[in-house]
């Protein structure tokens, strides 16, 4: 058993499942450049059901993601292991040197943990989450689950640059009004998103393609300046984007606290190695 647990900790084991983990995404790379609206659906659909509605049907462009999966699996064990082990070690030599130091000691493994911490947050987000799409009018009624309260939508406002500018007429930010059943009014825009019962709500807008205008001798030169003026102006449908994400938490505390240690540690090294 001690004999499995160490090679199961090792370093080797690490440097092989690093090496598998570089081959399955290469070879990921691959296949999602040759199928790459097959793979853009993952964007608003959770990994297992996606999984569930194509592996059997297109198993041979799925395989590379579930040997990638097992892989970093078999590497989270690793990682888990191998920081597991260390720490142990560490209490079992702590000497009297001080609760300081023997933290200090201790960052190295527990930035491997908080690793693993932001890898689960991925995969709560990849399993669990969610992205719906509603597309919105002028006074339109949106419902995206049972939970919702439901909303009607205000008017929708556009502003655009001023004339005679480099921006000249282009859009500069779109914003509308969600309105409860209560009356109460949050208002929505680009780049300010809401938050509501555990969903983000932002704004988005799907451009339409405009019309090349082609000048010709005998077309009508006033209809065809009107429309150059009006074809300056971009034009889309509007929609929500409303997103769920339950690993969100965690992977900001992660990140934020391996940020805080790695700190900590370069500091009391940096403080250290000056006093010597």
């Amino acid at each position: 058993m001690k004999k499995f647990w160490n090679w199961i900790a090792g370093l080797s084991l690490t440097f092989y499942l690093l090496m598998a983990t570089a081959l399955c995404l290469f070879w990921g790379s691959l296949v999602v450049a040759n199928h790459y609206a097959f793979f853009s659906q993952l964007n608003n659909t959770r990994l297992w059901e996606w999984l569930s509605l194509n592996l059997k049907e297109y198993w041979p462009r799925c395989i590379w993601l579930i040997c990638l999966l097992l892989v970093l699996t078999l590497l989270a064990i690793n990682t888990l292991a191998c920081a597991t082990k260390r720490i142990f070690g560490l209490f079992r030599a702590q000497d009297n040197s001080g609760s300081g130091k023997f933290f200090i000691s201790l960052i190295p493994s527990l930035v491997h943990l908080l690793f693993l911490l932001v890898l689960l947050g991925h995969l709560l987000t990849f399993s669990f989450g969610r992205v719906i799409q509603i597309p919105v009018t002028d006074n339109s009624r949106v419902k995206w689950d049972k939970e919702s309260p439901g909303y009607t939508v205000g008017g929708i406002k556009r502003k655009y640059f001023p004339a005679r500018t480099r921006l000249n007429e282009q859009l500069k930010q779109v914003s509308l009004d969600l309105i409860s059943k209560d009356g109460v009014k949050k208002e929505l825009s680009f780049m300010h998103p809401l938050y509501d019962r555990g969903d983000f709500i932002f704004l988005d807008m799907l451009r339409v393609k405009k019309k090349q205008i082609v000048d010709k001798e005998d077309c009508d030169q006033s209809q065809l300046f009107k429309n150059r003026q009006e074809s300056k102006k971009p034009r889309g449908q509007i929609y929500l984007r409303i997103v769920s994400d339950p690993g969100l938490v965690i992977l900001v505390s992660g990140f934020l606290l391996i940020v805080l240690l790695m700190l900590v540690y370069y500091v009391s090294r940096s403080t250290s190695k000056s006093v010597d």
